[in-house]
């Protein structure tokens, strides 16, 4: 019997606030860097495990978000919830541990089986004492990893049994995020959960670089855990010989057989005294690039290998501030969501134009128009996301007046405007694996021989080729060809 079909209704689906989604992916984001993924819990163990006189194990279980009144409805009553202050912050977060696990954790630490517990009674006030003996062991733990790290001091402000005292003082009615726990003493199975307020999350683990010490390493960690997942990822690694900085007319200027001195340099040409017949070759240090190399740089020194071509021994990885913020997913502390989703909307359009990808053609449009005497725009791509049929478009240029020549007043302008043009020693595809386990004495392997032409690029495009010279003991490319 064939199954009924069911039309779908929006309202089904989950209602998630624009909050809700900043303060789960801040919190998520930095949970690789949190405490709870590597060494947390031995040290925890450490700590616990000879008072309560048992095995203790803690696994992560969910992170969600609860919005308004919600956690009043959450929590059970009667309780065993902790506040806990931060020294310097309003906010206060609170631990609630079921009453099963509380009672049977003190029940061991007084020397017993663990297994007087009653889940609707509340904890009397010796136990209170007991248990909050726990807690503070357990919170010296984490202020020890984590504290110290995000320069939180924390504090143990008191134990509540009843929700009615719970309200006496703590704010229920605010936006948390909880992250739940399984708490394991010996056999028996219990849960935690941590409720952090939203706008302690949203200024305080936001996902930024960490400096040095056990938060990079975690993350790096974390890194390490996802390798394979972005194996397939590939990018050009750039071996750059030098840079030399054009004007516009210049470059415009330059033909075939011109000879340019390669400004920002530290490679430079020898010879083989004992063979007058072997070509030059380059020595000394190049830069690599991944990308665009916005946030590193790796410095290595070029030689000739066995197999008669150039190879890089990275010497050092030289880092450039810190990696781009995530964007929408994760979002820098203070930026517009609104406006990076509109800009993204403008950017991936449902016709498939890309317009990034369009705006670097453009740029390299007119990089390699500065051979041509007539200025050229990008035409426009034939499926446009225009809002009214028929619409008209300007380039900027008037169509009917057949005039394309420079403006005398405006030509002169060039002069001022400077282009780098690199000059490359080649290019090796890496995966994302490999740069992040690229290390100092590491060899690159080029398909370029000495003596083979080097590559002229402009804005990331290849305009050309180009002969390794030397003009009195400084390096210079002298243009082979060039692409007009």
């Amino acid at each position: 019997m064939a199954k009924k079909l069911r039309r779908f209704r929006w309202s089904s689906l989950p209602h998630l606030s624009r909050q809700h989604v900043v303060v789960m992916n801040s919190l998520l984001a930095t949970f690789p860097q949190t405490p709870f993924e590597r060494g947390f819990k031995d040290r925890l163990r450490a700590a616990l495990e000879p008072a309560l006189h048992a095995d203790l194990d803690i696994w992560l279980a969910a992170v969600d978000v609860v919005e308004g009144k919600a956690l009043g409805q959450r929590l059970a009553d009667p309780c065993c919830a902790a506040v806990v202050g931060l020294v310097g912050r309003n906010e206060k977060a609170l631990v609630e541990i079921d009453l099963a696990t509380a009672q049977a954790s003190i029940d061991k630490l007084l020397g017993g089986d663990g297994g007087d517990v009653d889940q609707n009674r509340p904890l009397s006030e010796i136990e209170e004492g007991v248990f909050s003996f726990i807690l503070l062991k357990a919170l010296a733990v984490i202020h020890e990893t984590f504290g110290g790290e995000r320069q939180l001091a924390m504090k143990l402000e008191g134990l509540y049994g009843t929700l009615e005292g719970l309200r006496e003082r703590y704010q229920l009615d605010d936006t948390f995020a909880v992250i739940s726990f399984k708490v394991f003493i010996d056999k028996a199975i219990g849960v935690m959960r941590v409720y952090l307020p939203a706008s302690l999350v949203e200024s305080d683990f936001s996902p930024t670089w960490p400096t040095a010490g056990p938060a990079l390493e975690r993350l790096l960690h974390s890194y390490a855990d996802r390798k394979e997942m972005v194996r397939l990822l590939r990018s050009p690694l750039r071996i750059e010989v030098g840079r030399l900085s054009l004007a516009m007319n210049d470059l415009d200027g330059l033909e075939s057989d011109d000879i340019v001195l390669v400004e920002q340099t530290d490679a430079a040409i020898a010879r083989d005294e004992a063979d007058d017949d072997a070509p030059s070759y380059l020595t000394g240090q190049v830069t690599c690039r991944v990308g665009d190399g916005a946030h590193g740089t790796l410095i290595g020194n070029v030689a000739v290998g066995q197999n008669g071509r150039y190879e890089v021994a990275i010497e050092t990885i030289v880092p450039e501030g810190e990696p781009r913020a995530m964007r929408i997913l994760f979002p820098e502390s203070g930026a517009n969501v609104e406006e990076l989703m509109a800009e993204d909307a403008r950017t991936l359009t449902t016709t498939g134009v890309d317009a990034v990808a369009l705006a670097e053609a453009g740029r390299a449009a007119a990089a390699g128009n500065a051979f041509s005497h007539r200025a050229r725009v990008p035409s426009r791509p034939a499926h446009s996301d225009d809002n009214e049929a028929g619409a008209e478009h300007s380039d900027g240029y008037d169509e009917d007046n057949g005039d394309d020549a420079p403006s005398p007043d405006a030509v002169g302008l060039l002069d001022d405007v400077t282009v780098a043009m690199v000059v490359e020693l080649g290019r090796v595809m890496v995966s994302a694996a490999d740069i992040m386990g690229l290390r100092p004495g590491q060899v690159i392997e080029l398909s370029r021989s000495p003596g083979e032409p080097v590559d002229l690029v402009v804005d990331g495009k290849r305009i050309g080729k180009g002969e390794l010279v030397e003009i009195d003991g400084e390096l210079g490319v002298r243009i082979l060809s060039l692409s007009r």
